[in-house]
């Protein structure tokens, strides 16, 4: 699990390597796991969220722990068998 201090760096990285003025279109595509799973879901979420003006955002694919915390805020219909939600 990365720490809060591992996704700054992780931030800092990215912003300082990448030149918003230089992109005309852009995507970076996130992959899954990104709420539940550290100590600062929030500003995950909202970084992935935000992009430079004149970049496009790409997709954030899900991943179990995305779909488990979903199920857990009520924003995913039950499954459609009748079956209970469960750990994976």
């Amino acid at each position: 699990m990365a720490t809060n201090q591992s996704f700054k760096t992780l931030r800092s990285d990215l912003e300082s390597s990448i030149d918003p003025s230089r992109i005309s279109i852009g995507s970076i595509i996130f992959l899954g796991d990104l709420r539940d799973r550290g100590p600062d879901t929030k500003s995950v979420i909202d970084f992935c969220s935000i992009s430079p003006p004149s970049t496009q955002t790409g997709p954030m694919l899900c991943g179990n722990h995305d779909l488990a915390f979903s199920a857990f805020v009520g924003v995913l219909p039950p499954p459609c068998d009748g079956s209970e939600f469960r750990e994976t």
